[in-house]
């Protein structure tokens, strides 16, 4: 690393009250959400994976081996268990053996939790949903023309408080 002066670093942050030095980072009040969603989105990815695994139980009885032959089974396939389900696949079972299927959890409920996180985290950095997730089904053409106009002041008055005077005006000075 390399030492900078401070006339020569931009200080880029918007100024929330008179003779403010520090700034506070525009995501601050989302980003320990938006790492919990993350987590949240992973998570669900997992259960997603989980759920389309599609599992099966094999019942034996006491007659059928199992397991790794022996010189008495070495060369009855019956015997192997079976281990992989795949489309097609017809397994022929010894008889009294039973197959039951696993479970899967039900995954029913992300587009809701999701919605409302992004709308909590659209909120959080002053934007409106729409044009943070630019998901425009929830409201009107009027509503979502309503929200782009409040976020186009929202960003004018970013670029002249902010940008325009922290950066634009000394790197032209530079």
């Amino acid at each position: 690393s390399r030492f900078y002066p401070a006339h020569k670093v931009i200080h880029l942050f918007r100024d929330e009250r008179p003779g403010q030095v520090n700034g506070v980072p525009w995501l601050a009040p989302v980003v320990l959400k938006a790492h919990d969603l993350h987590d949240f989105g992973d998570a669900r990815l997992y259960r997603e994976k989980i759920a389309g695994a599609f599992t099966a139980f094999i019942t034996r009885n006491s007659e059928a081996g199992m397991g790794l032959p022996s010189k008495e089974n070495s060369g009855d396939p019956a015997n192997y268990p079976l281990e992989q389900i795949q489309p097609g696949v017809i397994e022929h079972l010894a008889q009294g053996d039973e197959i039951s299927f696993g479970s899967p959890p039900q995954t029913d409920g992300f587009k809701e939790f999701w919605g409302v996180s992004a709308l909590e985290l659209s909120m959080g950095v002053g934007l409106s949903y729409a044009t943070y997730t630019g998901d425009m089904s929830g409201g009107s053409f009027t509503s979502n023309r309503m929200g782009w106009l409040e976020d186009q002041r929202y960003f004018s008055a970013i670029r002249s408080r902010a940008i325009q005077p922290k950066m634009l005006w000394p790197i032209t000075q530079w």
